[in-house]
């Protein structure tokens, strides 16, 4: 079995490959973008088994009628109810009918924070934007208090103060504008598309940096109206910008350090690109000094002489990510690494150290700072405030806003559900023909992402469950009538964002660590192995016979053949695909979900090297699963979609769900045209 991950975590560095649309500002509705999104053509060149026919345009589908406010399936089994008032993790003993609850409406990962003012501050939140207000309520008691809540419909990972307004970078959304006081959103800009960030110039322009590569310097007069666009000239994908008097600089993901310089017809002329550093994650310039967050590596220093291309001076090391970075003083950066805040001296640029560090409970993303606070963002734990007390000073957590975690994962049997949530932990579910009863929550995870049953019961006719807990897996005996007994914990070097169970065997989806392959046929003595190197991040990965498909973001879909497990062997990489997101396959067709490219079917004819053969092209896709003719997909914010395979080269869409929040991973329910559905902060089912 296999299953699509949060942290694709991964996908926020994947390559989008959308089409520009034109210059300008409007209101797309949700719809239009569901309709632009929805279009089926061939891979090109594409590889079909003679019998085969190219893929062609589907009719839209029929209108599906759903109640409102909530969600109902039109069969035997029911699915809950959504209902917005509610705001507590209240699903305990649902029935799976119209008058059921949901789990949990609202959260979700926090990314890049900014200061509009001393006490307000906005948050990327993958769902849109958030404002937040530091409250002083006497000494002693600080509070991190949410005020407002803008959804957007892409994944929003900035925002950018413009005045009244914020600006908000989406990744596939292009750039959406709203206005602070009222949370309306004015206007947006769809062919700013892959919006990564933001940088205000000097002369009042905004540089949009876009991580499908490329990057612009809009001219606003309102802050709600683009004047003047000036395209880049770059290479790789811009996550960063940074400038100093008329010279610009964009830190890019494969296209290294480059500096422009203002020219006389107004735009900027390409100067120099320094690439010994190729995955800047943030940048700032001051005077002859740049500041270089190097993901991978640390924090680098560079100096320059008058403009010229620059030369390294200094480096601070740190092993995990480093994601965003501001500046504290003159003297002092701050780094938002993946395992918390770093404080880090700068006096001496050759000699750059770690002063102070604040340990995040999860992994830190973004960080801004403003009259001694600083907001430091935690992913999906939430977000903390922060300020420098004692003596000498030292950073010191005044308060924090903890979101509800995600319900990440679903699983089934012939009678349970299981259910990943990230922080709950596992929960188990009796399921019947129309009841979904909660039996128990295992507690003992850190960070609940992905869960995996063995198809076949141990000699003791219990059911092995397979956890992953970010820093390792976890064994679990599923006893029916006992509670869950843990076996055996793993502890992986990498983050552990997936599980599967093949046979005796159990691999691990290890991130930037690659795969991971355990030997379990005694789950309570897991024995390592071998381990796959990757150079893109591993997220999923499924076995069919002897071979193991494994998808890595940013290098593709990957081959590898486990007949020898202490030996594997890679027998093929497919480019095609940069963000795979969820796996499944049959006896001869292997469906590949990309977060940008589509729902991609390959021939396994040859199981060792699987041939793309076609492409249903459609854009945010996460979790598939296959059962006999009929497969499921998670179209992330539009809800799930079900097609017929009969001919597994050709998906025929049958129909679709909406659904209230973002689709990650599914789950075929036995014996029934219903599947369960993980939705972000809620489970829901569905049926056709």
């Amino acid at each position: 079995m296999q299953k699509r991950r949060l942290f694709t975590l991964y996908t926020a560095w994947a390559l989008f490959t959308a089409a520009m649309l034109p210059v300008g500002c409007s209101r797309e509705t949700p719809q239009a973008q569901r309709e632009s999104l929805q279009q089926n053509i061939p891979v090109s060149p594409s590889q079909r088994p003679p019998s085969a026919l190219p893929a062609s345009p589907l009719q839209p589908a029929p209108a599906i009628q759903f109640n409102k406010p909530g969600l109902s399936f039109h069969g035997k089994l029911a699915a809950p109810v959504f209902d917005e008032s509610l705001r507590q993790l209240d699903g305990r003993d649902n029935r799976l009918n119209p008058s059921s609850r949901t789990i949990l409406l609202r959260g979700g990962r926090y990314f890049d924070p900014c200061f509009i003012n001393d006490t307000t501050i906005a948050v990327a939140n993958l769902r849109g934007v958030d404002f937040f207000t530091l409250s002083y309520r006497s000494p002693g008691d600080h509070v991190l208090e949410r005020l407002r809540q803008v959804d957007t419909p892409g994944h929003a990972w900035s925002v950018l103060p413009v005045g009244s307004r914020v600006w908000v970078a989406e990744d596939y959304g292009g750039v959406r504008v709203v206005n602070v006081a009222d949370g309306v959103i004015e206007a947006h800009v769809p062919d700013l598309d892959n919006a990564r960030s933001f940088h205000h110039l000097p002369d009042g322009g905004i540089v949009v940096c876009r991580h499908s590569g490329g990057a612009d310097v809009v001219v606003t007069g309102d802050g709600c109206t683009i004047i003047r666009r000036i395209p880049l000239d770059t290479d790789g994908r811009v996550f960063s910008a940074t400038s100093e008097g008329d010279r610009l600089y964009l830190g890019t993901l494969g296209g290294g350090y480059i500096a422009y310089a203002r020219n006389a017809t107004g735009g900027y002329s390409r100067d120099w690109t320094y690439t010994a550093c190729d995955r800047i994650l943030w940048c700032h310039v001051d005077g002859d000094i740049h500041y270089l967050m190097d993901r991978d590596v640390g924090l680098r220093i560079l100096k320059s002489a008058d403009g010229s291309r620059p030369v390294s001076i200094g480096l601070c090391e740190r092993a995990g990510e480093w994601r965003h970075g501001c500046m504290k003083d003159n003297r002092t950066v701050l780094a938002a690494h993946a395992g918390g805040l770093l404080e880090i001296d700068v006096s001496d640029p050759s000699a750059p150290v770690i002063i102070h560090e604040l340990p995040s409970p999860l992994e830190s993303r973004g960080i801004a700072f403003r009259n001694g606070n600083a907001v430091i963002t935690d992913s999906e734990y939430g977000l903390r405030w922060i300020r420098w007390t004692g003596t000498p000073p030292h950073p010191t957590t005044m308060a924090e806003h903890v979101d509800n975690g995600l319900v990440a994962d679903v699983v089934v049997t012939a009678t349970e559900a299981f259910v990943a949530h990230t922080r709950q932990g596992l929960e188990r579910y009796r399921m019947t023909a129309d009841t979904l009863t909660h039996v128990e929550t295992w507690t003992g995870g850190d960070y609940v992402s992905a869960v995996d049953v063995h198809p076949e019961p141990l000699p003791s006719g219990a059911v092995l469950v397979a956890v992953a807990d970010y820093r390792g897996a976890v064994l679990l005996e599923a006893i029916s009538g006992e509670s869950l007994k843990e076996l055996s914990r793993i502890t992986t070097p990498g983050r552990a964002v997936n599980v599967c169970l093949h046979d005796n065997l159990l691999l691990i989806s290890d991130w930037f660590q690659g795969l991971r392959i355990m030997d379990v046929s005694d789950p309570s003595k897991p024995v390592f192995l071998a381990s796959v190197a990757t150079s893109g991040w591993v997220i999923d990965a499924i076995v069919r016979k002897s071979h193991a498909y494994v998808c890595a973001v940013n290098q593709g879909l990957l081959t590898v053949d486990i007949t020898d497990p202490r030996h594997p062997l890679v027998t093929g990489t497919d480019t095609t695909v940069q963000a795979p997101e969820g796996i499944a396959a049959t006896e001869t067709c292997l469906y590949l979900a990309d977060f940008n490219f589509g729902l991609m079917m390959y021939d396994l004819a040859d199981p060792a090297v699987p041939t793309p053969v076609s492409c249903y092209k459609l854009r945010v896709c996460k979790g598939v699963q296959v059962r006999d003719t009929t497969l499921m997909l998670c179209h992330y914010m539009y809800g799930v979609k079900w097609f017929d395979i009969a001919d597994p080269f050709q998906p025929v869409l049958i129909g679709e769900r909406d659904t209230p929040g973002k689709s990650y991973e599914v789950a075929f329910i036995p014996s029934a045209s219903a599947a369960l559905v993980a939705d972000w902060h809620t489970l829901i089912g569905v049926s056709w």
